[in-house]
């Protein structure tokens, strides 16, 4: 089959996909539009081509900052904006996007009905009641997935309690079970607090030594670190008791940390640091020598479904400041384009009495 038709055959099938996709040159100017775009957002593909794809936007400076952003990461997840057809009908889109090496990005893209000609009270609600149906179900996924854990969690555990009472086992042996045993235990309360999420469940909070929750957290990624030749530095400071649930603080510092880790290049530093805060709460710093974001990268950071990971799912920090929100805990991120990021998790002083 000639290269010609080839390429005849992958632009009609691209055409007439049902994904709602759009090819944009390096002039920005759109050149592919799919059957699937003509859908869901009402704008025949006579109409989409040839037109710069800023003209889609309602605040065409948002297809500046989503562009630039998109070309600074591997790929942009539901970056959240709003298209306007040229007659005038907005609508609410989830855009993903992915720069080419070679110039140009692919956009695909998602929407989620909203009616702007009603009144504002009736579109905060219309929106909530959106969000909420995706949370629940995240929390439905959340909670077969934990609960599809907990058997093989157990068999592993219970396996390596079983081996441990093997007579004559060589210490390297026996040091690697006990470690198998301590990941499994530590699995085991991250699907209870995966289940807990998904009741909807309060953290059981209790004074706790923050430093022994890093550590907790930290000492499983250290062989991360070292398989991708990135520096792990720890301080720990002095910071005072606080009120937490630790299993559900240490996947907090972990998933903060694993970003920081997987935002690193080879020779790189990941420095964590605990201390007292002036107000007399704790705090856990963790900073990245990494890319750093752009600060149109950096708002939406947090947001629910928001990536710029090729398989992330965007919830991470977003349930991260969830839990921290039922600690009475904050979780504030500060990067640039090029010095890395730094995540700030503060807890308050404990209440007297």
């Amino acid at each position: 089959m000639s290269g010609s038709l080839n390429e005849s055959l992958f632009a009609w099938a691209f055409e007439h996909s049902d994904l709602a996709l759009a090819g944009v040159d390096e002039g920005r100017v759109v050149r592919t539009w799919t059957k699937g775009a003509e859908e869901i957002l009402g704008i025949p593909r006579g109409e989409a081509l040839g037109r710069l794809f800023s003209e889609f936007f309602a605040r065409p400076s948002d297809c500046d900052r989503a562009l630039k952003a998109a070309s600074a990461v591997p790929i942009l997840r539901n970056l959240e904006t709003v298209f306007v057809s040229k007659s005038g009908v907005r609508t609410r889109v989830f855009l993903t996007l992915t720069a080419f090496k070679q110039g140009g990005w692919l956009a695909s893209l998602a929407t989620a009905v909203v009616d702007f000609d009603v009144a504002p009270e009736h579109k905060a609600v219309r929106e909530a009641l959106v969000r909420m149906e995706r949370f629940c179900a995240v929390g439905r996924m959340t909670a077969a997935f934990a609960h599809q854990m907990r058997t093989p969690l157990h068999v592993i555990s219970s396996t390596a309690e079983f081996a441990l009472e093997t007579p004559d086992l060589d210490s390297k042996m026996k040091e690697s079970l006990e470690m198998v045993q301590r990941n499994a235990a530590q699995a085991t309360d991250s699907v209870k607090s995966l289940l807990d999420f998904a009741k909807a469940g309060k953290p059981q909070l209790v004074e706790s030594k923050l430093n022994d929750t890093v550590k907790a957290a930290v000492h499983p990624l250290e062989k991360l670190c070292a398989s991708r030749g990135i520096s792990l530095k720890v301080d720990f400071g002095e910071p005072p008791p606080v009120l937490l649930d630790s299993p559900q603080i240490r996947a907090v510092v972990q998933n903060v940390l694993v970003n920081a880790i997987e935002a690193s290049q080879e020779g790189g530093t990941v420095e964590v640091r605990t201390a007292a805060t002036s107000d007399g709460g704790a705090q856990v710093v963790v900073r990245d020598e990494g890319a750093g974001m752009p600060p149109e990268v950096l708002a939406q950071a947090s947001a629910p479904f928001f990536t710029t990971k090729e398989h992330g799912t965007g919830l991470g920090l977003y349930l991260s400041k969830r839990v921290l929100a039922e600690h009475g805990g904050t979780l504030h991120l500060d990067s640039l384009p090029g010095r890395g990021t730094t995540a700030t998790i503060r807890f308050a002083a404990p209440v007297a009495g």
